[in-house]
């Protein structure tokens, strides 16, 4: 029976691309997971709240999880008003030069919250009131104080109970550390002044805005995503079964068993469910292009990232971690002075006292001279 090429072909790009939307709920996320959902479901917690993890880590997988949770708990609402909308997803994007840019900010805000006419929007005459503008009407030109009252008003109404702003670093492109401040206040600003809690997913950059300001430190929650440790025999079975999930749904299979390589794919995806997925994706679309049957352990070493990035990301994953993990309850408490460990005298055994004495370079020391003829035997 001869099989039409083109049906094949079609065949393992449909698979390929069902590969591509595959994820694994893996330890790590879902620990995540039931951190972060409280926080977006209670409507006593306020403020922000920042989930930081290395590159590939699983991040923007675990947003997804969490928007699907969250229209779920809200489904009920969503139907009774259909303007309800109770989360909101938008990317922070890197400017091309210069600054964060709030305005494209606000912009894609109302794009999330399914606005209409973004840029046709008009303040009312008392708004405008308020505002040194030109001219009052519709521009091509918006200022970024008309995108963020347009925001403002489409929060009111489609209700949102947070925000969630990843690649959340990028509001820190700024030119300064002072700027850098003005941009956390602006977002801590925003939340409290509108009632919706902002959730900022980034890299380990994010944990830099608290060695910023103590109030930011005291407004915010961190949520860590971490990679999977080597040292810790937990995390390597765990990081041997997401190995295994992939390679079961490979649509090109490899020849081996990659979870007898565990050393060469971990140390390839530097422990994160991500990367190694990324690479699983680069690795089989090249393999459907070149019309194999099967990948190899050469095959995936090819299209691996270079030993210079993953190395540079190593060192990134360590500093971040160390950052997170910050200083120990030990070091809390002695610069509380709640500890006396700091302040302890050295005991006379191991610091001997030394006596002060007035005397001058060569002079002696007091002591009664002989008297008399010496005695020689």
């Amino acid at each position: 029976m001869i099989r039409d090429k083109n049906k094949v072909d079609a065949d393992l790009q449909q698979k390929l691309a069902a590969f591509r939307k595959i994820t694994v709920k893996h330890k790590r996320l879902m620990e995540a997971r039931e951190l972060l959902l409280p926080y977006l479901l209670d409507e006593a917690e306020e403020g922000i709240i920042c989930v930081v993890g290395p590159t590939g880590a699983g991040k923007t997988t675990l947003l997804k999880h969490c928007i699907a949770d969250v229209l779920a708990h809200e489904a009920a609402e969503m139907e009774r008003d259909r303007s309800y909308i109770p989360i909101a997803y938008v990317e922070a994007r890197a400017p091309e030069r210069g600054n964060f840019d709030w305005a494209t900010f606000y912009r894609d805000c109302l794009i999330a919250l399914h606005e209409p006419l973004v840029d046709r929007k008009v303040m009312s005459k008392a708004e405008f009131g308020k505002l040194s503008l030109p001219e009052y009407g519709p521009s091509k030109s918006r200022s970024v104080t008309q995108y963020r009252i347009a925001l403002d008003n489409a929060l009111k109404h489609r209700r949102p109970m947070v925000l969630l702003i990843d690649e959340g670093q990028t509001l820190l492109k700024v030119s300064s550390a002072r700027l850098a401040i003005d941009q956390m206040d602006t977002i801590k600003s925003r939340a409290s002044l509108t009632g919706v809690k902002h959730a900022l997913i980034g890299t380990y950059e994010l944990l830099n805005t608290g060695d910023l300001s103590g109030q930011l430190s005291r407004r915010r929650r961190n949520i860590h995503l971490p990679r999977y440790n080597w040292d810790d025999p937990d995390d390597v079975a765990e990081f041997s079964s997401i190995i295994h999930t992939f390679q079961s749904k490979l649509p090109i299979p490899c020849d081996v068993d990659l979870t007898e390589s565990f050393d060469f794919v971990y140390a390839k995806s530097v422990g994160c469910a991500g990367v190694l997925k990324t690479w699983l994706d680069v690795t089989e679309n090249w393999a459907v292009n070149q019309n194999l049957s099967k990948i190899t352990l050469k095959n995936l070493e090819k299209k691996a990232l270079p030993n210079r990035d993953l190395m540079r990301m190593l060192t990134e994953i360590r500093e971040g971690e160390k950052q997170f993990s910050g200083p120990s309850d030990d070091e809390l408490m002695v610069e509380l002075r709640l500890s006396t460990a700091s302040h302890e005298k050295p005991s006379e055994e191991t610091s001997p006292t030394v006596k002060k004495t007035n005397k001058r370079p060569g002079q002696r020391r007091p002591t009664r001279d002989p008297i008399g003829e010496v005695a020689v035997a």
